[in-house]
């Protein structure tokens, strides 16, 4: 297998795992969380949000970052 399909199959993997995760949070009631466990889902998320804004860039890819992984 082709390293540009093994990123690809990850990156697949990786984004079904993130829309798990997201499905399970929107489902969350906040009122229900003890003080406790609703400040570390928040620290969670804080720190989530930050590694998605240091990284915006990475997903601004070019025309010319684009590889089609049929073709590799």
């Amino acid at each position: 297998m082709s390293q540009a399909k093994q990123i690809s199959e990850s990156l697949n993997t990786c984004k079904q795992y993130i829309d798990q995760f997201l499905k399970h949070s929107n489902t969350l009631d906040v009122s229900k969380l003890s003080a406790n466990r609703g400040l570390m889902i928040l620290a969670f998320y804080e720190e989530l949000l930050a590694l998605l804004y240091d990284n915006y860039n990475l997903f601004e890819a070019d025309q010319s970052d684009m590889i089609d992984p049929e073709k590799n």
